[in-house]
C-alpha cells in the first residue's frame, strides 16, 4: 500500500538547499560551452530541411518527401555551426549517434570514446574484413541566400565527410589568409558532384557530393528581411563594393 500521507514523504527542501545557490549564480562561459555540447549529443535537431546526397545517381533532395534540389543550387554553408560525429549503424538503420561542435572535435578520441572496439564483434563486408559499425560524421547548416530556405547537409559516408572536410579547409585558410576582408563572412558554395568507376564493377559508378566554392556573403545580412518582389542583394554595411574572394 503506498501511504497516501505526502507530509512524511515530501523532502525537507528548508534543510536541502544547497543547491539553490549554485542555481542561481551566473554560469562560466566553460559550463555554457559543456552544456551546449551536452545538448548537441545524441540526436540535435535539424536546421531547417535535412538536405541529402545519392550516391548511386549524383541528385540532392531535401525532406522528408525528398523533393528534387537542383544542381548548382547556391547555398550559404555555416560552417562555425557545423557539428562532427559518429553514427552507429545496425542492419542497415541507424542505432545511435554522437555529436560535438566540428571545431573540437577530434576523429580518433571521439570514437574510442564510442566503446564498441572489439573488431572480432564488427560486421564483415563482402571481402570478410571487419568494418566499424561507427561511421564518422557530419551535420553542416546551410542557407539560401535568395529564399532564406533552411537546410542541413547531414551525411555519414566518406564523400560526404570528405566534401565538409575539403569546404571547412578553404573556409579556415582564406580567413587566416584575408582576414580583413572575410571577417564575418560565410562561403557561398554551389551544389555540386564528381563521380568514379568503381573498381568492383557491380557497384558501377560512384557519385560524391561536392560543394564548389563561389563566393562569400556577409553573416549579418542573412539576417536582413528580403524585399518583396525583388532578387537583389542586401547593400553593404559601408556601402564600399563587397569583396570578391574565390574560395579555391
Amino acid at each position: 500500500m503506498f501511504n497516501n500521507d505526502l507530509s512524511n514523504n515530501t523532502p525537507n527542501y528548508s534543510t536541502s538547499s544547497s543547491l539553490v545557490p549554485a542555481a542561481t549564480r551566473a554560469p562560466t562561459i566553460e559550463e555554457l560551452e559543456g552544456l551546449g555540447n551536452y545538448a548537441k549529443t545524441g540526436a540535435p535537431a535539424w536546421f531547417g530541411e535535412l538536405l541529402k546526397f545519392n550516391g548511386k545517381d549524383g541528385k540532392w533532395s531535401a525532406g522528408s518527401q525528398n523533393l528534387p534540389i537542383e544542381h548548382g543550387r547556391l547555398l550559404v554553408a555555416i560552417v562555425p555551426e557545423m557539428l562532427a560525429g559518429h553514427m552507429l549503424w545496425k542492419d542497415g538503420e541507424l542505432a545511435d549517434q554522437s555529436w560535438m561542435p566540428a571545431a573540437k572535435f577530434n576523429p580518433r578520441g571521439h570514437r574510442a570514446a564510442l566503446g564498441d572496439l572489439d573488431q572480432d564483434l564488427w560486421p564483415k563486408n563482402e571481402k570478410s574484413q571487419p568494418v566499424d559499425p561507427w561511421r564518422e560524421a557530419v551535420m553542416l547548416p546551410m542557407i539560401d541566400p535568395a529564399t532564406r530556405a533552411e537546410f542541413t547537409f547531414s551525411s555519414s559516408s566518406v564523400g560526404g565527410v570528405r566534401a565538409a572536410k575539403r569546404l571547412t579547409d578553404a573556409y579556415a585558410k582564406q580567413l587566416r589568409a584575408a582576414p580583413e576582408t572575410t571577417r564575418g563572412c560565410l562561403p557561398l558554395m554551389a551544389l555540386s558532384f564528381s563521380s568514379y568507376q568503381h573498381d568492383d564493377r557491380k557497384r558501377g559508378t560512384i557519385y560524391n557530393p561536392v560543394f564548389e566554392g563561389i563566393d562569400w556573403v556577409r553573416a549579418s545580412d542573412l539576417l536582413l528581411p528580403r524585399e518583396p518582389g525583388t532578387d537583389s542583394e542586401p547593400p553593404p554595411d559601408d556601402g564600399a563594393p563587397e569583396p570578391q574572394i574565390p574560395l579555391r
